[in-house]
């Protein structure tokens, strides 16, 4: 039977603590650190502590940390408040995602979202009030609870997923880049073969005579479906008081017998999927009619273990009735057979896949390719997916025995780096630990005849390194003060008071990363009687360190830009899941200069431990940092802090700082009598000069808004070493100190090649007796370019801006794309404005943004040169020198170049009138048509080449059905051609396919009776005079006569006649 009872004793020692302490074992997942400095309001996630992600091991290509199908998942966290404020408001919101990124569902179809009311002021709806400044939640480890405020328990299905863990923080976050953590997990199957021994008396150690019967049962289980075969298991019954020990058969079964469990099956062992055994012609693929039949295909009787069924198997043992002593009946798993599709059954060969040229298959010209064989087989199996029921063991004894056995051994971890804390877990053979600070517990019993011991006791552990197969430590403990609910003093072992019959063993470790095992083996003390049974007197689980990375933020405090001169502050947030309050960390600072080198912190960084001081904790750097700035730091370079734990983790993060260089530039002109100073801050590392020198006075010019002429005292010829852009600029000034009276009105102006003069400065202010200063601040421009300086003896004017502005602004599009941009000015039109206004138009179309200025009295810009459905976006603005007024319109406007979509037209019925025709206008679809134009010309013409313009047309609307047009006047037979123009709002004009004709007869004139119609379509009337109708009666009575005489003269039956003319 299994160790139920002393495990489950020390489980129920843990329960208390694990109860109230936080789960502290981090997932190797790193934080990018924020930009901005530390905030007032900053609560953020660190990590998601379970389920850890996924990884695959570099060493083996193994997937490590997968979630069993089926198993439950929890949602744990870590949450800090990096802010100085208390956090009073918030929820964890946990969402899991498919692979694809669609949100995961339950079977009902139900997102799987979960939203947990974490902190608020109501304590009924909340379990946490606040969050202090500083403070993790729930010290550093918080189960994600769902809306009834149980823990979220998710049992996933085969596959990857994404857990996202992210925070709402209604009473404020200024950095939400830390309010997400996301971790990627595969859920994967699992089988497991469990052994169990028991009594059949129910009792856990058998004690007397027998016979003892003991039954062994052999299980199944798993997240899907699976049938090992032939499972072999060892059975070993032992021991110096054993006398005989048989199976339900009368079997002897003492010493090593290798049972194999399962009923007998008849099941297929092989498939050959290019040779199956399936004769007969036929056309499906993968049958016999490929090739010969695989000899090996076929069904054989194996021993079978259905899923989540049973086996059992019994025996009995007899003690030596004259023996004292102890016997044991062990049973382990030995192997186990799988049938599938493995890689162990894959095969390679050669097919043909040509017959070549002689046509015949299997000769030497065929053409064969190497394939592989996808086989079903049957492969042994040496463990499976949960090695903890593995194997199993009972005792018995007889006679008076002495023993004392270890029962249980496990590794607690959860500690501080000092031992400090209480465990927040408890490992077992083939468990993951985390490396650090560690404590081995082992719990021993007395496990004799009930009149034997007290028995004196000691533990020792050993820890060997698998992997470099050496010793690291031995230790020796027989109690355990540290780290228990209640601490346990050294008691002898002994059924009897003041004697226990549970001790515990205890003993602190660092675990390095690597493989190890752990033993620890029990032994009495100046014992009169020998532990008479040492079989159970060992345990040893073997553990896989992990080194779980310092989890690092690192921050810039100092708000504000930072100029050469300045300190910088720094401070880096660092959690260790080995180390909860970060001890044991050292951190060494860097960052990379002007020069592109990495150069030490010195300041802030770690030094080389001194033995002769070792409580000196400044060997291990400062978690923050504050250093002066010099002009190596200029522009934006990183900084970088490297976290180190004690087992050799590091964690790195940088952050870019953007230092700005400041130099103040000198210069003189007029033999020395005028200085200049440019004072500029900038983000670069060169140095900043300038250079002067005197340039040819100017009079009567015409400066800003004023209407009066100036003459300048100085003109200054300037010129920088190099120009920034504004994104590249800082705060800049430009000091001119002259020789000046205060009593004259001074102004400071500049001239860039080409272009008007531009105010700096119209205030000039008193140096010294007999000097004057103007002065120009800047914090927006770029680096002033080379150009003139003016100092001019004028009033700079009152530097205002246009008294108007413009109230609305409208692009109207117009034929061929054009857009007409039209405005109104603001509050008294022009009268307010003065000469030197104007009126400025800027649109922007493909991000490119084209400014012009037009005279303030005007009312329209046309945007010209754009393509049907070009987008222009833009401003209309009334500016002067010294800028513009604030009432700015804006417009938005699409050129139209064209109809489109044009209209279904046809020319339909035409109604022929007697000045008119009525064309009738069928229009199925009027698409982007508002008119359309019927045009007509006295010969063909190709509509597509012509405009309106060319033609002669009538205008309809799009909506009319039909149009009249008027007969052109003709004097001989005339055709003419017609067809159809659309027309837009716009004005654009499209040729539409369909055409007709319609032809026009001559007009004559009649000045006798000047009425009458000869034909429908009247040709004219006739100059002919009234006497001459009687000679045209005569004629055709004489036309009548001679054609009837014609006709009788074939007026004889037959159809021989003779016609005679």
């Amino acid at each position: 039977m299994k160790n139920i009872v002393p495990m489950t004793l020390i489980l129920l020692m843990f329960a208390s603590v694990f109860a109230n302490t936080a789960w502290i074992e981090m997932n190797e997942n790193e934080i990018d650190g924020a930009a901005d400095g530390r905030a007032d309001d900053d609560v953020g996630i660190l990590g998601i502590l379970e389920p850890r992600a996924t990884k695959i091991d570099t060493q083996t290509g193994e997937m490590r940390n997968t979630v069993k199908a089926g198993n439950e998942v929890n949602f744990i966290v870590a949450v800090k408040n990096y802010g100085t404020n208390a956090v009073t408001e918030m929820n964890i919101v946990a969402s899991i995602f498919l692979e694809d990124g669609t949100t995961a569902t339950d079977s009902s179809g139900n997102a799987l979202t979960w939203t947990d009311a974490v902190i608020c002021d109501d304590l009924n709806a909340c379990q946490i009030s606040s969050l202090a400044a500083g403070s993790y939640l729930s010290g550093g480890s918080y189960a994600v609870r769902n809306s009834l405020g149980a823990d979220i328990a998710w049992t996933p299905e085969l596959g990857s997923y994404t857990i996202l863990i992210s925070l709402e923080v209604p009473s404020g976050d200024e950095n939400i880049q830390n309010d997400e953590f996301a971790v990627d997990i595969t859920v994967v199957d699992w089988y497991d073969l469990a052994v169990d021994l028991e009594w059949d008396s129910g009792a856990d150690q058998a004690e007397g005579a027998g016979p003892h019967a003991f039954t062994m049962t052999v299980s199944t289980d798993g997240s899907v479906s699976w049938e090992p075969r032939n499972v072999s298991i060892d059975l070993m019954i032992t021991g110096a008081a054993l006398d005989t020990a048989i199976d339900a058969d009368g079997n002897n079964i003492s010493g090593t017998t290798t049972i194999e469990a399962g009923n007998l099956e008849t099941v297929e062992i092989f498939f050959n999927e290019s040779a199956p055994c399936d004769p007969g012609n036929d056309t499906i693929m993968g049958t016999a009619d490929d090739g010969p039949c695989d000899s090996r295909n076929g069904n054989a009787s194996r021993s079978v273990i259905h899923y989540q069924d049973s086996w059992t198997f019994t025996g009995s043992v007899t003690p030596d009735s004259n023996a004292d002593g102890a016997y044991q009946v062990e049973a382990a798993l030995r192997s186990y057979v799988l049938f599938g599709g493995g890689f162990d059954c894959q095969e390679t060969g050669e097919i043909s896949v040509d017959s070549g040229p002689d046509g015949i298959e299997g000769n030497e010209d065929d053409t064969r390719e190497t394939v592989t064989f996808f086989n079903m087989c049957e492969v042994e199996v040496y463990t499976d997916d949960n090695n903890s029921n593995n194997e199993d063991m009972i005792t018995g004894f007889v006679g008076s025995f002495h023993n004392i056995a270890l029962t249980s051994l496990s590794i607690a971890q959860g500690f501080d780096s000092m031992g400090g804390g209480e465990p927040t877990s408890l490992r077992g053979d083939g468990d993951e630990i985390s490396v650090g600070f560690s404590r081995l517990f082992a719990l021993v019993e007395h496990r004799g005849s009930p009149a034997t011991g007290p028995y004196n006791w000691s533990v020792d552990f050993v820890v060997h390194d698998v992997f470099d197969n050496q010793t690291v430590a031995t230790y020796s403990a027989d109690e355990c003060v540290y780290g228990e609910p209640s601490d346990y003093s050294h008691q002898e072992l002994g059924a009897e008071m003041p004697a226990e019959l549970l001790g515990i063993a205890c003993q602190s470790h660092d675990f390095g990363s690597g493989s190890y095992k752990v033993t620890a083996t029990v032994s009495m003390i100046d014992s009169a009687n020998p532990d008479e049974s040492s079989i159970d007197d060992s345990e040893s689980v073997t553990v896989e360190a992990r080194n779980n990375l310092p989890i690092i933020d690192l921050t810039l405090t100092t708000e504000g830009d930072i100029i050469v001169g300045d300190m910088i502050s720094f401070e880096v947030s660092a959690f260790d899941a080995e180390d909860v309050d970060g001890t044991s960390l050292t951190y060494a600072w860097s960052r990379v200069t002007t020069e592109s080198t990495s150069v030490e912190i010195p300041e802030c960084s770690g030094f080389p431990d001194d033995p002769a001081t070792p409580e000196d904790e400044s060997t291990k750097g400062t978690s923050s940092c504050t250093v002066a700035v010099d002009n190596t730091w200029a522009t934006t370079l990183p900084v970088t802090v490297k976290v180190t734990d004690p087992h050799g983790g590091e964690a790195s993060d940088s952050e870019s700082v953007k230092v700005w260089n400041r130099h103040r530039a000198e210069a003189t002109a007029a033999d020395g009598a005028v200085s200049i100073s440019y004072d500029l801050t900038y983000l670069a590392i060169s140095t900043f000069s300038i250079t002067t020198s005197d340039s040819n006075p100017i009079t009567g010019i015409l400066l800003g808004n004023s209407e009066e002429g100036a003459d300048s005292v100085y003109v200054i010829d300037y010129a920088p070493s190099t120009t920034y852009m504004a994104e590249d600029t800082g705060s800049h000034s430009l000091s001119i100190t002259f020789p000046g009276s205060s009593t004259e009105d001074y102004s400071l102006w500049y001239q860039y090649p080409g272009q008007n003069w531009t105010l700096l400065d119209g205030a000039a202010e008193q140096d010294g007796s007999t000097n004057m200063t103007l002065e120009w601040n800047n914090n927006s421009s770029p680096v002033l370019s080379n150009g003139l300086l003016g100092i001019f003896n004028a009033a700079a004017g009152d530097g205002a801006v246009p008294a108007n502005g413009v109230t609305n602004a409208i692009g109207v599009p117009m034929a061929n794309g054009l857009i007409a941009v039209q405005w109104t000015l603001s509050g008294d039109g022009l009268v307010g404005l003065l000469d030197k206004d104007r009126v400025q138009v800027c649109s922007t179309t493909n991000e490119i943004e084209t400014c012009t200025s037009v005279a303030k009295d005007a009312t329209q810009h046309l945007l010209v040169g754009a393509s049907h459905g070009q987008v222009f976006t833009g401003t209309v603005s009334v500016v002067n020198i010294n800028g513009a007024n604030p009432n700015v319109a804006t417009f938005t406007a699409t050129a139209d170049a064209e109809v489109s979509p044009a209209p279904t037209t046809t020319f339909g019925a035409i109604e022929n009138g007697s000045t008119a025709w009525t064309f009738t206008i069928t229009t199925a679809d009027s698409g982007d048509a508002t008119k359309l134009h019927v045009c007509w010309k006295d010969s063909t013409y190709e509509a597509s080449q012509l405009t309106p313009d060319d033609l002669s047309c009538q205008e309809m609307d799009i909506a009319d059905g039909s149009v009249d047009i008027t007969k052109p006047s003709v004097t001989s037979e005339t055709v003419y051609h017609f067809s159809i123009f659309a027309e837009d709002g716009s004005g654009n004009v499209v040729a539409l396919s369909d055409t007709t004709t319609q032809t026009r007869y001559g007009e004559l004139d009649d000045p006798g009776a000047g009425e009458g119609t000869l034909d429908d379509d009247k040709s004219g009337t006739t100059d002919v005079p009234t006497w001459t109708w009687g000679v045209i009666i005569g004629i055709v009575v004489v036309a009548f006569g001679i054609g009837a005489f014609i006709l009788s003269r074939g007026g004889e039956g037959g159809e021989g006649k003779e016609w005679d003319y």
